[in-house]
């Protein structure tokens, strides 16, 4: 009975502390020394609970849209004017393959969880906030990172209450993704955030 009679209490801690956030901006490479990747929009959708008054957890996914380059199979009859030959795959044939370099646009994800720590300023109603914790990031598509590996992210910004319920928050904020092994994988991003606040106020 005492731990169905907790249960509630557990669901009105989490609703009060929890927040749901959504962001919008633009990602580019940071030092990464493989071939094939751009610059792009990237979306954020959030979740961050705060655990303690200054101290949360936020975890969510970030997506982007890079414009990459991939090997695909062409002949010499087919080659565009102006495209790279990058090797040959039978050119004694008679149809005369080759490997050529082609465009593609494809979609990158990181699913990210970072421990935020929280300055809150002007009486809890602008916030600043700095956070680190790991990540996983992948690609759907062309040869290009991410590849499905696990990665760092850090993360800073600030925001503030738009209402004076402080139900309603927006900011600017900047994410790093990367690692630091042989061939280096890194992503910088900027977004502008929205954010909705579950129950009373922080």
């Amino acid at each position: 009975m005492s731990i169905l009679a907790g249960c509630p209490l557990c669901a009105q801690s989490f609703a009060d502390r929890s927040s749901i956030e959504i962001s919008g901006g633009g990602i580019a490479p940071f030092g990464s020394t493989a071939w094939g990747i751009g610059s792009s929009a990237a979306v954020n959708l959030n979740y961050e609970f705060r655990i303690l008054k200054y101290l949360s957890i936020d975890a969510g996914n970030e997506s982007w849209f890079p414009e990459s380059h991939e090997l695909r199979y062409g002949s010499f009859a087919t080659l565009p004017a102006g495209q790279n030959l990058v090797a040959f795959f039978n050119a004694s044939g008679p149809t005369q393959l080759v490997l050529v370099e082609a465009t593609s646009r494809s979609t990158s994800d990181a699913l990210h969880a970072t421990l935020r720590g929280i300055l809150p300023l002007a009486d809890g109603r602008v916030e600043l906030f700095a956070g680190v914790g790991p990540a996983y990031a992948w690609n759907t598509g062309s040869f290009f990172i991410p590849g499905g590996r696990f990665v760092g992210e850090a993360e800073a910004g600030g925001r503030f209450a738009v209402d004076k319920q402080q139900r309603f928050w927006l900011g600017v904020s900047t994410q790093f993704f990367g690692n630091w092994r042989g061939d280096p994988e890194r992503w910088a991003a900027a977004t502008v955030d929205f954010g909705f606040v579950f129950g009373r106020k922080r």
